[in-house]
């Protein structure tokens, strides 16, 4: 098994449930690492083009939901990846003054 980890760079864009993250957007960082059998290589850069499109495609109001389509959005698509973890990771959360970061881990169990 090989495992290949992909980490954005911080994304902009609308996630959360308090009104001031409904009128500016998020710093949003998307971790993914998943394992493929050497000899069935995934092209990582289209893993990362499914998972850019699908977390840009609306306003999300939970992290959670984001790992969530995400992770099924990558399994969809890339049948040779064998365990993803996605993480979405919302730096300096808006209503939480001392948190550097607030992040949910998704596994797909």
């Amino acid at each position: 098994m090989l495992r290949v980890k992909i980490e954005f760079t911080e994304l902009k864009l609308f996630a959360g449930i308090a009104e001031i993250e409904k009128k500016r957007k998020n710093r949003i960082v998307l971790i993914l690492e998943y394992e493929e059998v050497r000899g069935k290589i995934v092209d990582y850069s289209k893993v990362y083009d499914t998972a850019e499109r699908k977390i840009l495609s609306k306003k999300w109001n939970y992290l959670e939901d984001m790992a969530f389509e995400t992770h099924r959005e990558i399994i969809k698509e890339h049948k040779n990846i064998k365990s993803l973890h996605v993480r979405v990771r919302k730096v300096n959360p808006p209503s939480m003054k001392n948190c550097r970061y607030s992040e949910v881990f998704y596994d797909g169990r």
